[in-house]
């Protein structure tokens, strides 16, 4: 069964992208990564009901929840992001539906997960939350102090390695065993006996595809700082190495869009959308500048210098800076300026929706996610591919220190990894790195 896009109106749309921002902003979801994936899996639920709101039930939920099952299990995919998307999909309804929560309770039965207060408008809601995390007072003393030992050292990987430290405390209470013992010398001569089994736990994980090779090794690289925690404390004499058979990394993709696949989303773009000039000067942003959807969302009036023809763009990632603009970009930007008081705005965000609020990082990725549906029948090129071929095509121009200042990396080696790719599998290919300084565009 295919999601009922055909019914799915453009307000509709709208309406719900507001609904979902509004619920990400609730959960308090701060990496880019998890908002995307949380938002896809919502788009996904509307998308497949092609109902207005007003028009959504509890029980919707549920048609939706059994579709998802079928589909995990005829495409044998892993139980636990099939129980990762009911848990949102439950959240969000009874988001939705705080004075129906009876109706919505039945969905939650077997799913094996755990309501939890929260306060919102000083109403209380329930949101409901995996067991990932214990309670601070129930910390163990030795997690406390590894997370007190990983701030002396500006390890940069806090929040990640508290998750994973706590997943082995809980490995280890399973097996009957204490984390807390490892204070002991004589006992963390056993540390090393449980990491294996630890080891082998995450292998049988991997083989059953419930994780990658590349989670395991994020998990086991936690186990490295805690044996390097023990060791400066002269606990354990020995230091651990991940084994060769679990070391793993994400895959790094390096999406290449053609001169000839912008100019028919450009194309897209002008013939199907109803806000062309806004629509389009995201668009070329992108192109022109390789900038993230979050730097264009967070964008304000001021950061624009027409008479310079710059930009100032900022996110968490990166410092704030400052990227000239092409020529004729900055005529489509001040086309939108020009109209930009008839989104009525509420603040001095640059790019608004149609609700006269400022543009989310979603917002633009379902943008794109249209365009390509429009131009190329399927999702084919998502702005992170533009951002891709943008630096991609600085590096045959530029060093990799400068491409890196320009494009917002903090470390010049995520610039290094595009110039390994660049000249091998790209040179056929390669244009400006401003695809709008070719004529024909």
């Amino acid at each position: 069964m295919e999601p009922n896009i055909s019914k799915v109106k453009t307000g509709e749309i709208s309406d719900f992208i507001a609904l979902i921002e509004n619920y990400l902003m609730f959960l308090n979801v701060k990496k880019e990564k998890g908002k995307k994936m949380r938002f896809n899996i919502l788009m996904e639920f509307f998308l497949f009901h092609g109902k207005e709101i007003r028009d959504l039930t509890p029980s919707d939920g549920q048609i939706y929840l059994d579709y998802l099952n079928r589909v995990h299990v005829f495409q044998g995919l892993s139980k636990i992001a099939l129980r990762n998307k009911q848990v949102l999909i439950n959240n969000f309804l009874i988001y939705i539906f705080p004075d129906q929560l009876g109706k919505v309770e039945p969905i939650l039965k077997g799913i094996g997960i755990k309501k939890k207060e929260k306060s919102l408008n000083n109403k209380n809601q329930i949101i409901i939350r995996k067991e990932e995390v214990l309670p601070q007072k129930q910390i163990p003393k030795i997690v406390s102090e590894f997370l007190k030992f990983l701030e002396s050292i500006d390890s940069g990987t806090m929040s990640t390695s508290k998750k994973t430290i706590l997943m082995f405390h809980r490995f280890l209470e399973s097996r009957g065993i204490d984390i807390n013992q490892f204070f002991d010398e004589e006992k963390a001569k056993l540390l090393i006996q449980e990491v294996r089994s630890y080891e082998k736990m995450l292998s049988e994980r991997i083989q059953k595809e419930e994780i990658s090779k590349a989670t395991a090794t994020v998990y086991l690289r936690t186990i490295q700082l805690f044996f390097r925690f023990l060791y400066s404390r002269n606990i354990v004499q020995q230091k651990y190495s991940i084994p060769l058979h679990l070391r793993g990394r994400g895959n790094q993709a390096n999406e290449y869009v053609s001169k000839e696949e912008m100019i028919e989303m450009m194309n897209a773009i002008c013939k199907y959308s109803k806000h062309v000039t806004r629509d389009l000067a995201i668009f070329l942003i992108i192109v022109d500048t390789g900038c993230r959807p979050i730097e264009v969302s967070n964008l304000k009036t001021t950061d624009i210098n027409l008479t310079e023809k710059t930009m100032f763009f900022s996110c968490k990632k990166t410092n704030k800076r400052k990227l000239k603009i092409s020529y004729k970009v900055m005529g489509v930007i001040k086309d939108y300026l020009d109209i930009r008081n008839e989104y009525q705005p509420k603040n001095d965000s640059l790019f608004l929706n149609s609700s006269s609020g400022a543009i989310t990082s979603g917002f633009i990725n379902l943008l794109f996610y249209r365009v390509n549906i429009k131009a190329f029948g399927k999702q084919l090129h998502s702005p992170k591919a533009f951002r891709h071929t943008y630096i991609t095509n600085a590096l045959d121009e530029y060093t990799i220190r400068r491409v890196s200042k320009v494009i917002g990396h903090k470390d010049w080696r995520s610039t290094y990894y595009y110039h390994q790719k660049s000249n091998k599998r790209l040179l056929k290919n390669t244009l400006d790195k401003s695809p709008l300084k070719k004529k024909g565009i």
